[in-house]
């Protein structure tokens, strides 16, 4: 949780975290983000895929290319450590 979700949501002590809902396209769009590169894959290559109505129905539009995300480190015992997805 992030420090504002905890502010609006102090209750999240006593329950152990709070229910966290998220639009239509915002769920499209965590699940394009985070799916592997085979089950986007896997969606494009459907019969009669379209790309146009992909887009009209969960705001992706898969023509564009993803952007670039930033590297992600952590700090353990005063060291920089690149995260890396295996």
């Amino acid at each position: 949780m992030t420090e504002q979700e905890k502010k609006d949501n102090p209750e999240f002590s006593t329950t152990g975290g709070y229910l966290k809902t998220f639009t239509y396209e915002e769920a499209w769009a965590n699940f394009w983000r985070d799916t592997t590169e085979e089950n986007k894959q896997r969606i494009l290559k459907l019969p009669n895929f379209d790309a146009e109505v992909f887009k009209d129905i969960t705001g992706i539009d898969v023509e564009e290319p993803a952007p670039e995300e930033p590297e992600q480190t952590i700090e353990l015992n005063g060291k920089k450590y690149k995260l890396v997805e295996v």
